[in-house]
């Protein structure tokens, strides 16, 4: 809008209106005139606001190369057949009910290379394709964190030395699930994932392959349903995923459907700990002493 700077131009004395700075805008006296300007906001230089697929870098050859130290904070939903790779990023959102960014491909929707990578706070829809590859990755750190899968078809490598996985809900799980294959004295962290709906009848859910662990803790995962064939845990047989004096963590494992707890591994194996799971017996039961019936012990006193 406009807004007359002399109150009334008919009266007799002339009467100005004074001026007064909003948020953003600043008034300055000059010689012949009083210039009115507006601020810039301090924008933070490592934080990409991306709310069309222009915003990211330009793909080649299909992929989406993120620029180190960037973290790309997506404001609105996207849909892409690009592929994205990169390392010392972080793709996030405000919220995973509100923002999804989805990957129409079969390829590997993030491929990560060494050093730190984040995934947190967004949507994800990647029905066709591996949702995460660190095949190549022998260096850093691996965050997935507060995500909202729509639908997913692998879940994918895990191989990152470090790797952090926490409050996930897997609404459709289509393929395999998290695999490791070969690797030395990670460390593994899954908390608080609840998968809808697990369909391929023969998904192992995390695989460990022959990676060996220097920490290992798995608690607090649901699969509300699960078909026969499907397989929770798999790794080594005879406790060979864990280091010695290490001891892995599984527990609060709830598996509703016909999936199976264990496969190669047991709840035997050395360096393990299972508890609180529904389909896979705990390490050291708990027992009750019990008395079938009362017994009387006579002592006898000698005198000396």
């Amino acid at each position: 809008g406009t807004a007359a700077a002399i109150k009334d131009t008919a009266a007799a004395q002339i009467g100005v209106r004074g001026i007064t700075a909003g948020d953003g805008i600043t008034v300055t006296e000059r010689d012949n005139d009083i210039l009115i300007a507006t601020t810039t906001s301090t924008v933070s230089s490592n934080t990409k606001i991306v709310n069309t697929m222009d915003d990211f870098p330009a793909a080649v050859g299909g992929v989406i190369t993120l620029v180190s130290g960037i973290n790309y904070f997506i404001a609105n939903d996207l849909s892409t057949a690009n592929r994205f790779a990169g390392s010392n990023s972080v793709i996030s959102s405000s919220d995973g009910f509100s923002t999804t960014l989805t990957y129409t491909g079969t390829g590997d929707m993030f491929t990560v290379s060494n050093g730190l990578f984040g995934i947190k706070e967004i949507g994800i829809r990647c029905p066709n394709g591996t949702f995460v590859n660190t095949d190549s990755v022998t260096s850093g750190n691996l965050l997935l964190r507060f995500l909202l899968i729509y639908e997913v078809k692998n879940l994918g490598s895990i191989k990152s030395p470090s790797i952090g996985i926490y409050y996930l809900f897997i609404a459709l799980h289509t393929g395999q699930g998290f695999t490791v294959g070969s690797a030395t004295n990670l460390r593994l962290n899954v908390a608080n994932i609840t998968v809808d709906s697990t369909t391929l009848s023969t998904s192992i859910f995390l695989n460990l392959g022959t990676a060996t662990y220097e920490s290992l803790d798995v608690s607090n995962i649901i699969f509300l349903a699960s078909v026969t064939g499907q397989v929770f845990l798999s790794g080594g047989s005879s406790g060979a995923n864990i280091n010695t004096g290490v001891v892995g963590i599984i527990s609060k494992v709830t598996i509703n459907g016909n999936m199976a707890g264990l496969s190669t591994i047991t709840a035997a194996d050395v360096g393990l700990e299972f508890s609180n799971n529904n389909k896979i017996q705990d390490t050291r039961p708990d027992t009750l002493l019990l008395l079938a019936a009362q017994t009387n012990t006579v002592i006898a006193v000698e005198t000396t």
